[in-house]
Formats: structure tokens, C-alpha cells, sequence
């Protein structure tokens, strides 16, 4: 009698609870996400086709609208064949105004997951911000070797389409775009929008996923490596933080040491100097310097400035190393279904086509948007 009682007292009491969890689940909307189930790899790999073909199309219309603006401006004025602001400055406009919002229209669509927030302390912001320069520039030198050898058998030597492009850019044009603008546009939809929709596929295929995206979505050698590995880095610190403006701080940072170098650089002839110092042309060589101190004079202070940061990025790094590590989470992707579902479907297969043939077509000194504007100029 006693032993009925105690069974129909536990039995209330399962009930009772369940009951409880439930109705807690259903009011605050978590019925929807299974936090502890695994993801279905099917699922998943719609998803990522999804972004796949959603970053394709950004690219698509970043590129025709370009062409067509570029080439009714050299119609109208011929002299803004030669000028890379003019060029530049299309480029971006259509790719954050038309391009990008119709890859976001897509992807909307798709739950949000949660990540969790944690403010980080004014120390570790600073520590970010020398790490991930360090981490970007070791990429860069893994990069420039490779640029070097593919140089050589092209017979083109080293392409970097885009250190072209912002040398001679305007300084204001350069800092309020390249320093300013881009990180924020690009760390909301390769850090924030991307990781939100995908962090409970698992941590190390979502940071890998942001870094590659990020890689192609550059369209060249010279940067995929670097923008590779600082997008790896980057969607980490978001996953950990869940503030996006602590990666903006970061891609900041390292925009505006790059944009130094490039107003450092855009007083210098890089060429002519080389042409000096081959045919050992002493005199030319230094009257050409005495005439361009100034800058020169900035080009030795970014020199410092990089030193430092990397001397004390890699400080930093060996001292916190052990506080980098990538988690399993419930809802991951089972074993050895992650890779197949990011890979194996339309959208991803066509995104990485399309960019692997911007990257060959960059590595011989042209671009799809040269080869379109060649069909009709």
C-alpha cells in the first residue's frame, strides 16, 4: 500500500515537472531549436548551399552593375579610364548597396542560433587586436611565397590586385572605405549573419566556413591566404564574445595599418625605385629619395609600427595560446557528415567555381569584370 503510494507521488511529481519544463520552453520559444540533438546533415547542407548561392549572387551583382556604371562613365568622360578611385569606389557601392543586401535577403530567412555574449576587458580587446595583425601577416608571408613561385610560372611575377588598386586611391577616399566602412560591412555578413545561422553545426566547421568564405569572396592569390586566416580568427572571436563589434575593432586595426602603408606608398614610384636599384643607378636612386623624404619618412614609420605590433602579437599569442580551443556543442553535425554537407551541394560547388576562376584570371593580371569590359569596349 505504502510502496503505491510512493510510486503514484514520483509519478505526479515526473509529471508535474515535465509539465513545468515544457510550458517554460514554449514561452520563451526554444521549441524550436533541439539544444540537445544533433543537426541533421541534410538540413545542413541545404543551408549551406543557401549561402553559397546567396554570396555567388552578391558577387554576380557586385560585377554587372560595375561594368555597366564604369563603362557609361568612361563614355561620358574618357579620363576615368585611368582613375582608380572612380573604379574603386563603383565597385564598393555596388557590392554594399545592391550586392550584399540581396545576399542578406536570402539568408534572413534562415534561424538564428544562440552563441552566447561575453564582454571582453579593455587587456583582451588590446591583445586581439596584436594577435590578429600577427596572425594576418604570417598568413600574408605564406601567401607572397606562393604569390612568388605562381608568379614565375605565369610569367606576370607577383599579383596583388588590390594593393594596385588602393595605392593610388584618394587618402580620404582610403581611410573612410577601406579603414572605416569595410570591416563593418564585411564582419556583419561573414562574421555576424554567417555565424548566427550556422554556429550549431559545430565551432571548428563554422570558423572554418566564415575563413573560407571570406578567402574566396576576395577573388585573388595575394589575399585569399591572409583574409582566410584573419577570417578564421575573426569568426572565433565573435563565436566566443557574441559582440560583433569586438571583430570590428579588430578588422579596423589591421585596415588602417594597411591603409598607412598604401598612403605611404602612393608618393613612391615602387617601379622606377627598382628600375634604379637593378641597373645600379646609385645616383638616380638617391636623388629620387632625397626628393620624396616625406614619403619615405612614413613609409620608415609604418615599418616600426609593424615590427612592434608583430613582436608584440607574438608575445601575446605564445602567453595566451592555451585560451584558443574549439568546443563540441550538443546540436554539432555527426562525425564525418560536416565536411560533405558544407561541400557537397550546388551552391557551394558554384561559389567555390566562380571564384576559383576569378583567382586564376587575377594571377595572369586581369579580372571577370576586365574580360566582360573587353567584350564590349
Amino acid at each position: 500500500m505504502e510502496e503505491n503510494i510512493i510510486n503514484n507521488v514520483e509519478e505526479n511529481v515526473e509529471e508535474s515537472v515535465k509539465d513545468t519544463v515544457e510550458a517554460t520552453v514554449e514561452a520563451t520559444g526554444m521549441g524550436n531549436v533541439e539544444v540537445n540533438k544533433a543537426s541533421d546533415p541534410e538540413e545542413a547542407r541545404k543551408t549551406y548551399s543557401i549561402f553559397g548561392g546567396a554570396y555567388l549572387g552578391a558577387a554576380i551583382l557586385n560585377i554587372i552593375p560595375a561594368v555597366i556604371i564604369y563603362i557609361i562613365g568612361m563614355k561620358l568622360r574618357p579620363e576615368l579610364e585611368d582613375n582608380v578611385t572612380f573604379s574603386f569606389v563603383v565597385s564598393i557601392v555596388t557590392l554594399y548597396l545592391i550586392g550584399l543586401p540581396f545576399a542578406y535577403a536570402i539568408i534572413k530567412k534562415i534561424p538564428k542560433c544562440e552563441i552566447g555574449h561575453r564582454k571582453m576587458k579593455v587587456g583582451e580587446i588590446i591583445s586581439s587586436l596584436f594577435i590578429g595583425y600577427t596572425v594576418l601577416l604570417s598568413a600574408n608571408i605564406v601567401g607572397t611565397i606562393i604569390n612568388v613561385f605562381l608568379g614565375k610560372l605565369t610569367g606576370k611575377g607577383i599579383m596583388n590586385p588590390i594593393a594596385n588598386a588602393i595605392t593610388g586611391l584618394n587618402p580620404i577616399v582610403n581611410i573612410l572605405i577601406v579603414a572605416i566602412l569595410a570591416p563593418i560591412i564585411e564582419e556583419l555578413v561573414f562574421r555576424k549573419i554567417l555565424v548566427d545561422r550556422l554556429y550549431k553545426y559545430g565551432e571548428g566547421l563554422t570558423i572554418l566556413f566564415s575563413g573560407l568564405m571570406f578567402g574566396l569572396f576576395h577573388g585573388n592569390f595575394a589575399q585569399f591566404f591572409y583574409a582566410f586566416a584573419l577570417g578564421i580568427y575573426l569568426a572565433y572571436i565573435y563565436m566566443r564574445t557574441g559582440k560583433i563589434r569586438y571583430t570590428m575593432y579588430i578588422h579596423m586595426f589591421i585596415n588602417t595599418i594597411g591603409s598607412l602603408a598604401a598612403i605611404a606608398l602612393n608618393g613612391i614610384d615602387i617601379e622606377l625605385i627598382q628600375n634604379y636599384l637593378y641597373s645600379g643607378n646609385t645616383e638616380e636612386y638617391m636623388a629620387y629619395v632625397m626628393s620624396h623624404m616625406g614619403s619615405f619618412a612614413l613609409l620608415g614609420l609604418y615599418g616600426m609600427i609593424v615590427v612592434l605590433v608583430v613582436i608584440t602579437g607574438i608575445i601575446l599569442a605564445i602567453v595566451f595560446h592555451k585560451k584558443f580551443h574549439v568546443d563540441s556543442i550538443a546540436t554539432e553535425l555527426p562525425k564525418g557528415t560536416g565536411l560533405k554537407s558544407m561541400f557537397a551541394n550546388i551552391g557551394m560547388i558554384a561559389y567555390m567555381i566562380f571564384f576559383v576562376v576569378a583567382i586564376v584570371l587575377a594571377q595572369f593580371g586581369t579580372s571577370l569584370s576586365g574580360v566582360i569590359m573587353d567584350m564590349f569596349l
